[in-house]
């Protein structure tokens, strides 16, 4: 079969493969470029150029495809014949070194392929630099490792090392601060890496409101994540004061009586109640009771939490006439919404069985 093709003809076909992935038809891309493979392994020696580079595409095209053993396979007999033909230090041996670390991870075998990505990070760093893009791209993708492998250390360390060295770059590196500095609060806050979760999203927060203003969607998330990182560290003062802001945004965004609205006056009065401010706390769930009462479908699952945080309220104010006159309501709401046998209804019954007038 590989006859009916002359030289041209193949050439014209590895065109055409490219033409099909770059159209997203990727199971026509594959077998057009194993045909190219095969053809050329055949006709043109295993390290011919050209084979490598089919090779190469065709390894690639699988993993698109899912087909990772097969094509882990090929990564591996391409790194022997480029580590043998060029060195092992050789960009193009490098790059197959990368990706056969980059198969690993995609098969799960996580401490595989964090060791390799380590070896080709090292070797690129001291031959390359970080100014060369395929040293930042090995290191983002041994940042991934780290975090399928939740070894929030590692991945930590590095995050901030890859953002010290694109913010001194002098622009010769891609640096959105925005973004790099969004994604190591997530993680710091993943890990609960409370500290450095605070430093990086009051900073990450601060330039979210200077770059894209304080209504943003992006910037609403960076307050929620400092409100965490508050919470985390027992500082609910400055929750609070934090949920004051996020209460006027979605005020003016979606209205006082919007759902997201409301439950951002439900996460303050939990702030309140964490540092005993009860009479604050009572103040924000008795409003939200009313106010969700008033609705002519009431979202149940969210009444059910504010009588109960309501009652947590009265609760801390000595008040366990009312206290258990709430808490009941917020049993039957969740017997009426999840059943009397959930978890969360049982675990109310029992809270609610066990308040009595010398009990707070």
């Amino acid at each position: 079969m590989d006859k009916e093709f002359s030289r041209a003809e193949i050439d014209a076909l590895f065109e055409e493969s490219l033409r099909l992935y770059s159209d997203m038809k990727y199971d026509e891309s594959a077998e057009a470029m194993f045909t190219v493979f095969e053809w050329r392994i055949r006709n043109l020696g295993v390290d011919d150029q050209a084979t490598l580079e089919s090779m190469h595409a065709a390894a690639y095209i699988s993993n698109i495809l899912g087909n990772h053993s097969e094509a882990l396979d090929l990564y591996e007999r391409l790194y022997e014949l480029r580590k043998n033909k060029l060195g092992e230090n050789h960009r193009d041996s490098l790059m197959t070194l990368h990706n056969i670390a980059f198969t690993y991870e995609k098969l799960g075998e996580y401490v595989k392929a964090r060791d390799i990505f380590i070896d080709v990070l090292k070797v690129r760093e001291e031959l390359f630099g970080y100014e060369d893009r395929d040293t930042v791209a090995t290191a983002e993708c041994l940042i991934q490792v780290y975090s399928d492998m939740r070894d929030g250390n590692a991945e930590i360390a590095l995050r901030e090392k890859l953002y010290d060295i694109r913010r001194n770059s002098d622009g010769k590196i891609r640096f959105e601060p925005i973004e790099d500095l969004y994604d190591i609060t997530a993680a710091c806050n993943k890990y609960m890496f409370r500290l450095k979760a605070r430093k990086y999203a009051l900073e990450c927060f601060l330039l979210h409101i200077k770059e894209l203003g304080l209504t943003n969607k992006r910037t609403i998330k960076t307050l929620d994540m400092l409100s965490l990182a508050y919470i985390r560290l027992d500082e609910y003062k400055k929750s609070c004061a934090l949920d004051r802001v996020r209460y006027k945004i979605f005020s003016e965004i979606y209205g006082e009586k919007d759902e997201k609205t409301l439950r951002v006056l439900e996460d303050q009065g939990y702030a309140y109640i964490e540092y005993k401010d009860y009479e604050k706390a009572k103040k924000n769930y008795a409003y939200l009771s009313e106010t969700i009462r008033g609705f002519e479908e009431p979202d149940l699952s969210l009444l059910a939490s504010v009588e109960y945080y309501l009652a947590r309220a009265y609760l801390g104010l000595g008040d366990t006439a009312k206290a258990k006159e709430t808490m009941e309501k917020s049993w039957r709401i969740m017997c009426e919404y999840y059943g009397e046998d959930y978890a969360d209804t049982l675990s109310i019954k029992e809270e609610l069985d066990n308040i009595t007038e010398d009990k707070i």
